[in-house]
């Protein structure tokens, strides 16, 4: 029987058994059909364009035609085997193409097969190349001479004749040429090769294969005279012909936000959910014959199911689903072994008896692909070449897929094994959900229920004679095909896939159901999936403009906004936060990060979330200055600032503004300066810049006369231009600590560097950076003494009544109090600062922050302790909310909670400026 043709009778239907031989026969014949038919078919509508271009016979047709030849629209005019039977240029079979490439055409193949033995897997690039430089030399070359009669360049009958300066480039530094040497001489290479390859990514991608091609005739010809001989140079020179090309490090793929990321998901489940009611329909004997009714999609209503999406509590029905299911007529087995059949909600529906029987049922095999995608972020070719008896053979503990049809598994994610990768020699594996595993099984028991001979058999990857993959059973095997379905049929289904989510979000989502009075309430904005562009002509830059009766008309053409590949670049950008960037390129299967980061581009809203919690944390106090522990003349609102916007000059007076201090020398103190006040007065309220310790009103723009004296830009303690009041005095405490901590953690690392005999330059590095430092700790201490003694002048005078804000809280910060803390006290200072003043937040600070938290949970029992991870930059937060409730209770201050976490005394002292104001408790 295994080897026999058998008829068996089930009611009235004759069903043909048929043996693996008979199909692959059946297979063949179908092909040699399809090829007859091809050969009689008219000649596709580029060879009248060609053939008008060769009737006109000029240099600007030629041209034209040499721009036109190429492409698939060729493939009757020039088949794969050109290079080994070459055929004639239509409009041209006068030239004898074979004659003229006698010794060009087995160099060609020689190199090609070259290829093959090094183990290079495709030669598509090599040859496109190689089919470029031969119409350049059997058809461009040979036209442009007999358009020139009398020129004496002729056609190079090899390689060794191809000269670069007649034919790749007339580089040259005469300038004594004339101007209209191109006239007499044909366009070279180059040239030619822009007009048919326009962007710089084709254009080098040839450029660079021909190199190979004529670096291979050197060397595997040199004893060939007739060929290359031994003096043959190669006449492409990389450096030289290469065209400057963009260097993209982000992925120019539009991936989908947030917002409509999870309904595609749900809503392809709900696709595939009708989808298998139709096959139950198509199992029940539903004939599926007239097209018409579904050829445009599915009303859902009208077929008596109609799939809904359940959301955040909210309930979508789908009235409409794309046709995305193709419909062939396929033999099934009716109760196949083990787990095969058609699935429908989770339960075979093919049982009965022991028999085959031909069915025309819907196939959901692209739409799964299409669902992995999706999910997954993996290459189209990646799921595309997926094994059908491997891809789940890494999970070590299957759940049936009964028990996958709800929102709940057992497992959420398991591993799938890809046997197949772009930057990978070998298989690999990933994490999916329980959804793409779902779906993955129906598909491929689908698969294993059909009843064909060809259905088990092993197809080499990308059917290369050489891959360095084993054969694959593919589990989106195509219909009447041995290998899965091609890239253009699922990028034709993605089309119909968006078009069908894009109506149900924009009708289910974006809108609310109608109001009663008959108009639908906007919620978000629309989704956008498509765009219309014009059609081309072949040369790619002219439109297509097509002339009726009504006039002359250009056809459009509807592209998708999120191509296939856009899940890869939106699985990247989605999980950015959730999972580490090393963890998103283990699952998309990445060799680096680098890799990684290239493929994520945040969403607007998802860019605007994360730039306001960046904010947050860098300012650290409420925007509009309400903050209750220090004051933030910075602030809009600030008592200062709003003083300043009623009466400038009465706000200098009434707030002790002065100016900045200098510490060069008495020769250049004398010279007529500019006066930081006056400045402050005349400036515009646009370019004045407001800081916690002072006011810039040249708008942090540091001229070029103060830079050098200050030891750069940016160092304010130093700036003479640097206006300060009794309002700043805090923030200037605050400061001059940060460049104390500085000032001693730049000497130990100076100590550190001389004893391991470091490079002297970073040494003296270090002692510039920390004397400009000691400056600068200079001028902020000059300034406050001066603003000290403006406030007692303010104090005796009475002028306090621009002070509204926290009048007590004013008069705290003007009691200066100097003591000698210890180093735990210094740095609790240091964190209440930086807590209120972000800029002056420095890595040591919340370093000592993260080392107080472990050491408080460790006294209080915590086990843990020592493994505590704190989130980075949120140190000092976690800090002020563990410890600000224990010292409002006991009504300690910084010296106290300092004894504290300090076991012992420390012999080392850092002298620091406090107010008492930084004793309150830590917000």
């Amino acid at each position: 029987m295994a080897n026999s043709q058998k008829v068996r009778i089930h009611g009235v239907k004759r069903v043909r058994v048929e043996t693996p031989e008979q199909y692959a026969r059946r297979l063949q014949l179908q092909a040699e059909r399809k090829a007859r038919k091809r050969a009689a078919a008219p000649e596709p509508p580029i060879a009248e364009t060609l053939y008008h271009a060769a009737e006109e016979d000029t240099v600007e047709s030629c041209e034209r035609y040499f721009t036109q030849y190429s492409g698939s629209r060729l493939q009757s005019l020039r088949p794969m085997n050109w290079l080994s039977a070459p055929t004639r240029y239509v409009g041209r079979e006068h030239v004898n193409v074979a004659s003229l490439g006698e010794h060009w055409f087995g160099p060609m193949l020689a190199w090609l097969d070259n290829r093959v033995l090094k183990g290079f897997e495709t030669e598509s690039d090599a040859r496109q190349a190689l089919v470029v430089l031969a119409d350049y030399l059997f058809l461009y070359l040979p036209w442009w001479i007999e358009l020139h009669p009398g020129c004496p360049i002729e056609v190079p009958t090899s390689p060794k004749e191809f000269s670069r300066f007649f034919f790749v480039s007339r580089m040259s530094i005469d300038s004594s040429s004339p101007d209209d040497a191109s006239a007499s001489t044909p366009r070279t290479l180059l040239e030619m090769l822009a007009l048919r390859r326009p962007s710089a990514d084709s254009f080098n991608l040839v450029l660079v294969q021909l190199e190979r091609f004529f670096q291979f005739v050197i060397t595997a010809y040199e004893a060939n005279d007739q060929v290359a001989g031994p003096k043959m140079s190669n006449p492409i020179r990389l450096y030289f012909d290469k065209r400057k090309g963009k260097s993209r490090t982000k992925t120019n793929k539009v991936p989908f936000d947030e917002t409509t990321y999870p309904h595609l998901v749900h809503f392809s489940q709900a696709v595939e959910a009708f989808g298998e009611y139709l096959q139950q329909l198509a199992y029940d004997r539903y004939p599926f014959g007239d097209t018409k009714l579904y050829a445009r999609g599915y009303d859902t209503e009208t077929w008596g199911y109609v799939p809904i999406v359940c959301y955040r509590g909210r309930i979508y029905p789908i009235r409409w689903i794309p046709n995305v299911f193709g419909l062939a007529t396929r033999e099934f087995h009716m109760n196949p072994e083990g787990a095969a059949g058609i699935y429908v909600s989770g339960t075979r529906i093919n049982t009965g008896g022991n028999r085959k029987q031909e069915i025309r049922v819907p196939h959901l095999t692209v739409l799964r692909l299409l669902m992995g995608l999706i999910e997954t972020g993996l290459r189209g070719q990646g799921i595309q070449w997926l094994d059908r008896k491997k891809w789940d053979s890494m999970n070590d503990r299957p759940v049936p897929i009964s028990a996958l049809y709800t929102a709940m598994p057992a497992e959420a994610f398991t591993k799938m094994y890809v046997n197949t990768d772009k930057s990978k020699d070998g298989p690999w594996t990933t994490f999916i959900s329980w959804r793409v595993r779902r779906s993955f099984l129906a598909e491929q028991f689908f698969q294993e229920s059909i009843a064909e001979g060809m259905i088990d058999a092993e197809v080499p990857y990308e059917y290369r004679e050489s891959s360095r993959f084993e054969s694959v059973v593919p589990l989106f095997r195509g219909y009447m095909a041995t290998g899965p379905y091609h890239d253009a049929t699922y990028v034709n289904y993605w089309r119909a896939l968006l078009l069908g989510f894009q109506v149900y979000y924009n009708s289910r989502v974006a809108y609310s159901s109608r109001h009663p009075g008959g108009v639908p309430i906007l919620l978000q904005e629309p989704a956008e999936f498509f765009v219309l562009v014009p059609r081309f002509q072949p040369d790619g830059v002219s439109i297509e403009v097509t002339q009726s009766t009504n006039g002359p008309y250009c056809a459009i053409s509807w592209l998708t906004v999120n191509t296939p590949h856009a899940c890869r670049a939106t699985y990247a950008s989605l999980r950015d936060g959730d999972l580490e960037v090393s963890e998103i390129a283990e699952q998309l299967g990445h060799e680096n990060e680098l890799t990684t980061t290239g493929y994520q581009i945040p969403s607007e809203s998802r860019l605007r979330e994360k730039l306001q919690k960046a904010d947050r944390k860098l300012i650290g106090y409420a925007i509009d200055g309400s903050s209750e522990e220090l004051l933030h003349p910075e602030s809009p609102r600030s008592a200062v600032r709003q003083s300043f916007a009623r009466d400038r000059n009465a706000t200098i007076d009434a707030f002790g503004f002065v100016n900045g201090v200098t510490l060069w020398s008495t020769d250049e103190l004398t010279e007529d300066k500019e006066d930081a006040l006056e400045l402050l007065r005349a400036s515009p309220a646009s370019v004045i810049a407001w800081h916690p310790t002072h006011a810039c009103p040249v708008g942090n723009q540091c001229p070029r006369d103060i830079i050098p004296k200050i030891g750069g830009p940016r160092r304010c303690g130093l700036c003479p231009l640097a206006a300060k009041c009794v309002d700043h005095l805090p923030a200037i405490a605050a400061k001059k600590n940060e460049l104390r901590e500085r000032i001693v953690s730049t000497s130990r690392r100076i100590r550190k560097m001389e004893a391991a005999n470091a490079d002297p330059e970073l040494i003296a590095e270090l002692y510039r950076q920390r004397e400009l430092d000691t400056k600068e700790f200079m001028g902020w201490e000059l300034s406050e003494q001066i603003l000290y003694d403006q406030a007692e002048r303010l104090g005796s005078e009475g002028l306090t009544r621009y002070h509204v804000d926290s009048p007590e809280l004013v008069r705290l910060h003007l009691e200066r109090v100097s003591r000698n803390p210890t180093d735990s006290e210094f740095f609790l200072q240091r964190i209440a600062e930086s807590n209120a003043y972000p800029s002056m937040e420095t890595p040591e600070v919340r370093a000592r922050a993260a080392r107080y938290i472990r050491a408080i949970l460790a006294r209080a029992g915590y086990e843990d302790a020592a493994t505590t991870e704190i989130e980075p930059y949120e140190e000092l937060r976690c800090f002020a909310s563990l410890v600000k409730p224990f010292m409002d209770a006991k009504g300690y201050g910084i010296d106290d909670l300092a004894k504290i976490l300090a076991p012992t005394d420390s012999p080392r002292r850092l002298h620091a400026t406090r107010h008492p104001l930084l004793e309150l408790p830590l917000n």
